[in-house]
């Protein structure tokens, strides 16, 4: 049941339970050293009180032997004395070692052992035994003291032993601790190397190689870690990044076929005037009497589209001249339908514009670059509309001393998540080749630096509507428009 579950931990899920296995590896050989530490403690402890009652019936043995030169009876009192001394050590060993089976039993040993003695002495010191048995009681007292002697020196062995056995295992923890902190560091320096450094010199490299050029995606692992949703948002930042360069690339053909343009309107001026002056001529001439009126029909209409074809190429001539940022009071009706006539070719017979500009409002503009708006916006509008039937409408009315432009197409509208990023650069939800995501970012730009704003409103399937507030032109007592276009330029985002 539990074979095919797999259980996936990521970089910092492992480094956790590495930690909380290291503390707890360390943590239990602190443990157990502290205890250690503590046992050797008491063990020294248990030698000092074992030394002493060594001490004790040693002292208790050189009075014997008095006793038995000098015959002098106070040696026995001050024997008794030290018996009694003797078992309150052996009493205070015994409460210490009380979980020691084998001490314990020696401890016992000695206890009756002592007060054996104890008894042995006081009755030769009472002379309460034949005399005949004297000797044979003298000899039990030495025997006992004998014994005495050897126990308790084999109890402070059997500690300093235990002892010497703890320090040992002390030494054998810190041993182990050392080895297991060094395999960890290997093991460690295994794992950051293979999962972490590995995969960064990976990213290093390709990140290298974007800066030739070179837009190559690197492989995906599943490691299901940090690492791997690096990787990821690194192919996904290739991915834009080739998208965005396919794009700027052809931002610069659009830009050299601006200067191609300018060129080619520059020198359709010449036959245009040639044109236009042959054309004045022969409608000179047919205004005589014996005319034919169709010849000047048609001499009118050349005269009219030669205009418009005049009008086209002054505009593209303008459009496509590069100028410093230059604002001054300029009519909005003007810069609009200059926009539409340039614009006016690409207008499928399906889309109408119209516009209802006032004749007389007048904005601060950069004649120039409002061209480059209005151009993107109806664009945008067009592309929006395609293949479907239906509308561009430009509007502006007067709030005070600022305007308020709309710009709305019947298109199919722009979904809720594209538009928080609609004035993105290179951000386009058009097919390849159908646009560079430049356009509206460049209006943006534009406006701002008009010391404007933009934003945009879209229902999807029912249209998109952008509104651009811009400042107006100030008027004087008469009610021509003041000059202000040094101080605007000077200051353009005041």
């Amino acid at each position: 049941m539990f074979k095919n579950i797999r259980i996936q931990l990521n970089i910092r899920q492992k480094i956790i339970i590495g930690m909380i296995l290291f503390s707890l590896c360390f943590g239990g050989i602190a443990a157990l050293s502290y205890a250690n530490i503590v046992k050797v403690e008491n063990k020294i402890m248990l030698v000092e009180k074992a030394d002493d009652f060594s001490n004790v019936i040693l002292e208790i043995r050189r009075l014997e032997k008095n006793y038995f030169l000098y015959g002098n009876p106070s040696c026995i009192k001050e024997s008794q004395t030290y018996i009694q001394k003797g078992l309150k050590l052996l009493n205070s060993l015994s409460g210490s070692l009380h979980a020691q089976r084998d001490i314990g039993t020696r401890i016992a040993g000695l206890q009756h052992e002592l007060e054996k003695y104890g008894a042995l002495l006081q009755a030769i010191c009472e002379q309460t035994i034949p005399q005949d048995q004297v000797e044979a009681f003298a000899a039990q007292l030495r025997e006992s003291g004998q014994n005495l002697v050897a126990q308790s020196k084999e109890i402070t062995r059997f500690e300093r032993n235990d002892i010497v056995r703890i320090n040992t295992t002390i030494r054998h923890n810190i041993l182990l601790s050392i080895l297991v902190a060094l395999l960890l560091v290997i093991v460690l320096i295994v794992f950051v190397t293979k999962q972490v450094i590995a995969p960064l010199k990976l990213v290093e490299d390709a990140s290298r190689a974007i800066g030739q050029g070179k837009f190559t995606p690197l492989q995906i692992a599943n490691t299901h870690d940090e690492i791997q949703r690096v990787i990821m948002a690194f192919n996904s930042m290739v991915t834009e990044l080739e998208t965005r360069q396919n794009q700027l690339v052809q931002a610069r053909k659009l830009s050299s076929l601006g200067t191609l343009t300018s060129g080619i309107a520059h020198q359709l001026n010449n036959p245009l005037n040639n044109i236009s002056t042959s054309c004045q001529i022969l409608v000179e001439e047919s205004n005589s009497k014996d005319a034919d009126p169709f010849a000047g029909k048609l001499l009118h209409n050349i005269e009219q589209e030669t205009n418009r074809a005049r009008d086209i190429v002054k505009g593209l001539l303008e459009f496509s001249r590069h100028q410093e940022f230059s604002i001054a009071p300029t009519r909005l009706h003007e810069t609009v339908e200059t926009a539409i006539k340039l614009i006016s070719s690409q207008l499928p017979s399906n889309i109408s514009l119209v516009h209802h500009i006032p004749r007389d409002m007048r904005l601060l503009l950069d004649r120039q670059r409002m061209h480059e708006v209005f151009l993107n916006m109806i664009m945008n509008a067009i592309q929006a509309i395609e293949p479907d039937t239906g509308t561009i409408t430009i509007k502006a009315e007067a709030r005070n001393d600022r305007a308020l432009i709309t710009v709305c197409d019947t298109g199919s509208g722009v979904s809720p998540e594209h538009l928080d990023r609609i004035f993105d650069p290179f951000y386009t939800t058009k097919d390849v080749g159908n646009g560079t995501g430049l356009g509206l970012s460049v209006a943006y730009g534009i406006i701002k630096k008009h010391n404007g704003t933009i934003s945009v409103t879209s229902t999807p399937g029912q249209g998109t509507c952008f509104l651009i507030n811009l400042p107006m032109a100030q008027t004087d007592s008469t009610g021509a428009a003041k000059d202000t276009a040094h101080e605007q330029h000077t200051h353009p985002h005041r």
